[in-house]
């Protein structure tokens, strides 16, 4: 499930910090991926408050 989030984190800073070979992100691109946010965000909705505070 974590997988996906290292690919999806380079290709969001090669984007905001882009060099002229760097394509744009597309629809398509974005489609792709929001199941997979979404599975992430439900991880971590579970796993924060199980987390010690300090």
């Amino acid at each position: 499930m974590l997988r996906p989030f290292n690919r999806m984190r380079a290709r969001r800073n090669e984007v905001e910090y882009r060099s002229s070979e760097a394509p744009a992100v597309t629809p398509e691109e974005v489609a792709a991926d929001v199941s997979k946010v979404e599975a992430l965000i439900e991880l971590a909705e579970k796993a924060i408050p199980k987390m010690p505070r300090y």
